[in-house]
C-alpha cells in the first residue's frame, strides 16, 4: 500500500500562501488597469469630438467600476438600478430602436441595501433569450416595490416565453 505524505512544512506553507497573495493582487490589478484603460479611451475620444462614442465608453467604464468597486456583496438599490441602466443603455446604443425600457420604482425603496449584481444577469437573459428572432418593439419591465415587508424586483418582457416543456 503507498502512502500520502499531507504533512507539509513552514516553508511549503509559506511558498503556498505568498503565492496565493501574488494571485490576489494579480487579480486586483488586471481589472483597475482595464478600467484605467476604458478611462483614457474615453478622454480620448472626447478629445477628438466623438461624444457619442465617449458616452458608451464611460457607461461600459462605469458598469466595469461598479463590478470591480469593492468586495462587499451588498449595495444601495439605487446603485444597482444605476449599474443595470447603464448596461440597458448599451444595449440601446448597439441596437438603437429596438428596445423599450419601462421602470416603475418606489422611490422610498432605493436607499435600501440589496445583493450587487442581482438585476443584470435577468435582464441579459432577457436580451439573449426573449428577443432572438424580434426586431422591434421589444420590452423589458422593471417593477420595484414592497409585499408583506419583502423587496420584490420582477422584471419581466414581452418575448417568445419559455417553452412548456423546458418549464416543467
Amino acid at each position: 500500500p503507498s502512502s500520502v505524505n499531507t504533512s507539509s512544512s513552514p516553508e511549503q506553507a509559506n511558498t503556498l500562501k505568498s503565492r496565493a497573495e501574488l494571485n490576489a493582487l494579480q487579480q486586483q490589478i488586471n481589472p483597475h488597469f482595464l478600467y484605467n484603460t476604458l478611462e483614457m479611451i474615453n478622454l480620448s475620444l472626447l478629445k477628438t469630438g466623438d461624444v457619442s462614442t465617449s458616452k458608451l465608453v464611460g457607461k461600459l467604464s462605469k458598469i466595469f467600476r461598479y463590478a470591480i468597486s469593492s468586495v462587499t456583496e451588498t449595495v444601495f438599490l439605487y446603485e444597482e438600478i444605476e449599474n443595470t441602466q447603464n448596461y440597458m443603455s448599451i444595449w440601446n446604443t448597439r441596437f438603437p430602436g429596438r428596445y423599450e425600457f419601462i421602470w416603475d420604482v418606489d422611490d422610498s425603496l432605493l436607499n435600501i441595501k440589496i445583493l450587487k449584481l442581482i438585476m443584470q444577469p435577468i435582464i441579459e437573459n432577457c436580451f439573449f433569450h426573449a428577443f432572438n428572432d424580434v426586431m422591434t418593439n421589444c420590452i423589458i419591465k422593471v417593477r420595484i416595490y414592497t409585499e408583506d415587508n419583502y423587496l420584490v424586483i420582477a422584471i419581466s418582457d414581452n418575448g417568445c416565453g419559455i417553452p412548456q416543456d423546458e418549464i416543467k
